[in-house]
């Protein structure tokens, strides 16, 4: 008798987990981003080099899962200049300053609970001349393809 009770107890036990484990399993299967008709993902981020700086971009993200959002830019050492995280709103557009870092590469990574964009960014610096004893340089930021 004593061991049916306790048979009883655990096998109750063991149903509530199961059914907790897989309610939050479909709960987490309804949140994953939406898709287009082809079944595609339509996380979308698109970044865009102003025409008068090429040390800023555009950054606009198109979040249809309305997701949290966190993006960060770091250096080769790992030294965090930029650290935003967005709250569940379906599209977010930013701009990215990079004017006060200095020459070098840098990562920028945009990353959500189910995506992932990471893209390389170089920034350099070129003497174009002196004239009248003032040095010209040309400071210009370049995405790197991903590979």
């Amino acid at each position: 008798m004593k061991n049916s009770i306790i048979r009883s107890i655990l096998i109750t036990g063991f149903m509530f987990v199961t059914i907790a484990v897989s309610a939050q399993y479909l709960s987490i299967r309804d949140e994953r981003p939406k898709i287009d008709k082809n079944g595609k993902n339509i996380f979308q981020i698109i970044i865009n080099q102003e025409a008068f700086s090429s040390l800023n971009f555009n950054v606009i993200i198109n979040n249809p899962g309305q997701e949290f959002l966190n993006v960060n830019l770091r250096n080769q050492q790992g030294q965090l200049f930029q650290d935003d995280t967005f709250h569940r709103r379906p599209s977010y557009a930013m701009l990215l300053n990079l004017e006060r870092l200095e020459d070098g590469l840098y990562t920028l990574s945009i990353t959500t609970t189910y995506e992932s964009f990471v893209r390389k960014i170089v920034i350099t610096t070129e003497e174009l001349g002196t004239r009248n004893g003032q040095m010209y340089l040309d400071r210009k930021a370049e995405i790197l393809e991903a590979k």
